[in-house]
């Protein structure tokens, strides 16, 4: 049975492996100009992988992610993809500086008519599905990180807006923006707005600070929250909070 059980095993991982058989076709530490010339000429975004010779991330993005063959087509098909260390590539440190990378693995997504970061991903993962979302909201004039902050500047100001711009903030790692666009509408909400499941949801996902005015009306109104979310639910999320400030003063 152990040598059925691993002739079984070997063949399913044969069969996978030959299934993702593609992956995303970088330039890789080309010169910027010429990435940008092509890009122009081709009419397409620029995808920019920036990534470090010592960042684990990056090494799990490349090897699992951008080798998925949904991936690869996605991204091969609509743009011009591009890998830079941000720290030995000709145009890297410039690069970094141009567009404030500062947390790696970083993806940028450019405009090459303005050469303006019009998108951007910050962090690991492991699922191609979210590469193929953040590449769409990108592809998306009104739903990119560019255009979800003009809307915000512009005062647009309504819970289905958040819902749509709160993920991609923190999707790019920018907390304290993240800080300030949740508070600016959770914060002037009465008790009985904030207990909401929708409210609830953007607490519990984008509050961190225990002393912020959400949490401190959710734990001055445990019950009301308690009967909507759950016990375990809401506790968790007010002691982590406080776990996680108490670990950041001692950092």
């Amino acid at each position: 049975m152990k040598k059925i059980a691993l002739y079984l095993l070997l063949l399913v991982t044969a069969l996978t492996a030959n299934a993702q058989n593609r992956s995303i076709q970088f330039k890789d530490n080309a010169p910027w100009e010429e990435v940008l010339q092509q890009a122009r000429q081709e009419n397409k975004l620029i995808f920019v992988d920036c990534y470090t010779s010592w960042c684990g991330p990056c090494k799990q993005l490349a090897m699992y992610v951008f080798t998925q063959d949904s991936v690869a087509d996605f991204f091969n098909a609509r743009f011009i993809n591009a890998k830079y260390d941000m720290e030995k590539a000709a145009d890297g440190p410039a690069l970094a500086s141009k567009y404030n990378v500062r947390v790696y693995p970083t993806l940028l997504f450019i405009d090459p008519a303005t050469g303006e970061a019009i998108h951007r991903m910050v962090g690991g993962f492991t699922k191609g599905a979210k590469l193929i979302e953040g590449g769409t909201l990108a592809l998306t004039p009104d739903r990119n990180l560019a255009a979800l902050m003009k809307r915000y500047r512009d005062g647009e100001r309504d819970a289905d807006f958040l819902k749509q711009y709160l993920p991609v903030l923190s999707s790019a790692y920018m907390q304290e923006e993240v800080k300030q666009v949740a508070g600016a509408y959770l914060d002037v909400l009465s008790v009985d707005e904030m207990a909401t499941e929708e409210n609830w949801a953007l607490i519990k996902s984008y509050v961190r600070d225990p002393l912020a005015v959400p949490l401190k009306t959710v734990m001055a109104h445990r019950g009301k929250f308690y009967a909507l979310a759950g016990q375990e639910a809401v506790d968790a999320k007010l002691t982590k909070s406080i776990v996680d400030a108490v670990n950041e003063l001692m950092s």
